[in-house]
């Protein structure tokens, strides 16, 4: 492989690794955020539910950038080491967004008509 585009892809892996663990932190610090303002003024409104659908939705973004970059990787490095660490890793990262996804149009139902 060209070294140019090694360094392309190797510097993309990592812009999109970076990327994707931001957006997990910010979600975590933002989700934090809200429920203590929710907590401070527990007794004016109703459920958590926004709050935890807005996790979801910035959990689900983070991981699917971190599996991008994993897939960049094992492009860059194809030893079967890396491949079947990527599998492994891209499995369970599939799995955790399909959770995440089910979570989400669950929070996204029942916060629609106003019952969570």
């Amino acid at each position: 492989m060209d070294p140019i585009l090694l360094d392309i892809l190797t510097a993309l892996s990592e812009i999109l690794a970076v990327a994707g663990a931001l957006i997990i932190f910010y979600a975590g610090i933002l989700a934090f955020g809200q429920f203590v303002a929710k907590e401070w003024r527990r007794f004016t409104e109703g459920s958590y539910s926004r709050i935890r659908a807005d996790l979801t939705h910035r959990l689900i973004l983070g991981l699917d950038l971190l599996i991008a970059a994993d897939i960049i990787l094992s492009v860059i490095k194809p030893t079967l080491e890396e491949i079947i660490l990527l599998a492994v890793v891209v499995g369970i990262r599939t799995i955790l967004t399909l959770s995440l996804l089910r979570e989400a149009k669950e929070l996204d139902f029942h916060g629609s008509d106003g019952t969570a």
